[in-house]
């Protein structure tokens, strides 16, 4: 059994480099499930379905299509990724379903 110390030290080696610099990595965007965070245009963008939602300080702000065959920045931890994949469901600011 894991225990929630050791989750969170995973999570954070997964998060900050050795240089204390937060740590991303390059992925298909047609690859990412529902709940990561990318690096599109400058901004942060949670992928949900078939869209893109960019986050301000307090609450999405734009939903746009999300664009086929882009290889983005990926803001999300990989371990937290893999968790997406294998079935859980992140929960979301309720403003990521649009009306803008």
């Amino acid at each position: 059994m894991v225990r929630a110390q050791e989750l969170d030290a995973e999570l954070h080696r997964a998060r900050i480099g050795s240089g204390n610099g937060k740590i991303t990595w390059q992925a298909p965007l047609d690859s990412l499930p529902n709940g990561c965070f990318v690096e599109v245009g400058g901004g942060a963008h949670l992928v949900w379905d078939d869209a893109l939602c960019l986050w301000s300080a307090e609450r999405y702000v734009e939903r746009v299509p999300r664009p086929e065959h882009l290889v983005v920045t990926v803001l999300t931890p990989a371990p937290a990724v893999e968790c997406f994949r294998a079935g859980c469901a992140p929960v979301v600011h309720e403003s990521y379903r649009g009306g803008f």
